[in-house]
């Protein structure tokens, strides 16, 4: 299955780029990206899913994605339909046939037109009137469209932009959808989960409509998506040198030479490899959400990026002096397979003598900072919840997020949900005797004592 996205200029094909470059395309699926032969984004795109091309898109596409739709892009048949949550506008235009609201992707909902335009929408001969617009607002839902000749009326009633903003171009033969990109964080979330769901939706959907691709678009809830963007703000209060010093002695402790070539797993927004780069030392960094590392790629001394999850096989093997998984990421292996996953992969990917130094959340740790703890930040054009909460029976801490963002007729929420598992020591401890590593020792931040000899 193959699907084309389209950026005619150069900007546009930079900010394409950037989605792309940690795209995970849905399994099936090639992706043949059209750009200008001038744009010129500074990394590579060599994904195995991906075709990249300089020559004009085939015309038409029963389906295609685009940046943004253009009045040349837009064909003279076409509507453009917006959605969100509860809301579907449809702008229509003289040339727009009546049977076009028979097209399969709005298959399933009800037509509606506002009272004051009846005679101009008497050409589709829709059942079903408002009387006016708070009275639309107030019974529209996920089965009704609102249809208008009047696009600057659907421009103000979407102009408190919601997260999951879609729009797209309809024709009697094709269908596109307009990601919008724009050069932040936010776009590029909003747009990589809309390709990420139009991409399964093309390969899993027994039928291809609104109803169907909306439903897989809200089953996909990731950690990591919006709270990536405040995630440096939100650990501010880190001393990121004093980790490096910790990490450097006990590496010079154990370890049979001096660090060169390193990898850090989960390693978020790439705070401490960045230090790593500044250092001198040869690199590597990964985390498996894509937002992470959309904003590690920022920094002045960026690392080499991959996605990848902490309990998948590393794409080098015997070659790192220095591994390491830091700030409780391991926590969130929450299945001893997938912690046991890790272990091997590590063991495979070090050199022999190499180190790998991961830390955890302990279960006093929990006890202390996660047991039922609510916390507000407060940003430039956003709010921040977090409630923490810790079970001490499964041994389960978990963390819900509500990110409240400023916008031009007031706030639009989004939430995202963290689960981390407190693991005992002892269990660690056998796991780790699972595999081919180790155990040297077992230190914490105030001591230099190593606690290993200590009756665990």
């Amino acid at each position: 299955m193959t699907l084309d996205l389209h950026f005619s200029t150069a900007d546009a094909a930079i900010l394409g780029s950037r989605l792309l470059r940690f795209f995970q395309a849905p399994t099936g699926l090639t992706i043949r990206f059209y750009h200008p032969p001038h744009a010129d984004w500074g990394f590579e795109l060599d994904m195995p899913w991906l075709r990249l091309s300089t020559e004009p898109p085939p015309t038409p596409s029963p389906l295609s994605v685009c940046n943004s739709l253009t009045s040349e892009e837009i064909a003279p048949d076409s509507a453009i339909l917006w959605c969100s949550g509860n809301h579907r506008f449809l702008f229509v235009t003289p040339s727009t046939p009546p049977s076009l609201l028979k097209h399969e992707f709005l298959a399933g909902h009800i037509f509606w037109q506002l009272e004051a335009e009846a005679d101009a929408l008497q050409d589709l001969d829709l059942a079903h009137t408002f009387t006016d617009i708070p009275d639309a607002l107030a019974r529209l839902d996920r089965n009704s469209i609102l249809i208008s000749a009047n696009q600057d009326l659907i421009l103000s009633l979407i102009q408190n932009q919601p997260e999951d903003l879609w729009q797209f171009a309809i024709t009697p033969q094709s269908l596109t959808l307009a990601l919008n990109l724009e050069d932040s964080s936010q776009s590029n979330l909003r747009a990589y989960k809309q390709l990420q769901a139009f991409g399964e939706w093309q390969i899993q959907a027994q039928k291809h409509s609104l109803k169907e691709l909306i439903g897989i678009h809200d089953l996909m809830r990731d950690s990591y998506s919006f709270f990536a963007e405040f995630y440096d703000r939100f650990m501010a209060h880190v001393d990121y040198s004093y980790w490096l010093d910790k990490i450097f002695t006990w590496n010079n402790r154990f370890a049979s030479a001096p660090a060169q070539k390193v990898l850090e797993l989960a390693c978020g927004t790439a705070n401490i490899a960045e230090q790593l780069v500044f250092r001198g030392m040869e690199v590597e960094a990964c985390d498996y959400s894509p937002f992470m590392l959309y904003e590690a790629a920022k920094k002045c001394f960026c690392p080499t990026l991959f996605l990848a999850s902490m309990d998948e096989p590393l794409p080098r093997q015997n070659h790192y002096d220095l591994i390491l998984c830091l700030f409780d990421s391991i926590n969130y292996l929450v299945k001893t397979s997938s912690f046991r996953a890790c272990l091997r992969a590590v063991q495979d990917a070090l050199k022999p003598g190499g180190i790998f130094i991961f830390d955890i959340s302990t279960i006093n740790n929990s006890r202390t900072y996660f047991a039922d703890i609510s916390q507000h930040f407060r940003y430039n054009d956003a709010q921040l919840y977090h409630h923490a909460f810790f079970d001490e029976l499964s041994l389960r801490q978990r963390s819900s997020l509500t990110l409240f963002r400023k916008r031009p007729c007031g706030w639009v929420s989004s939430e995202e949900q963290h689960a981390q598992r407190v693991y005992r020591h002892r269990e660690i401890m056998a796991l780790i005797n699972d595999c081919d590593l180790e155990l040297l020792a077992i230190f914490t931040l105030e001591s230099r004592q190593n606690l290993l000899s200590k009756r665990m």
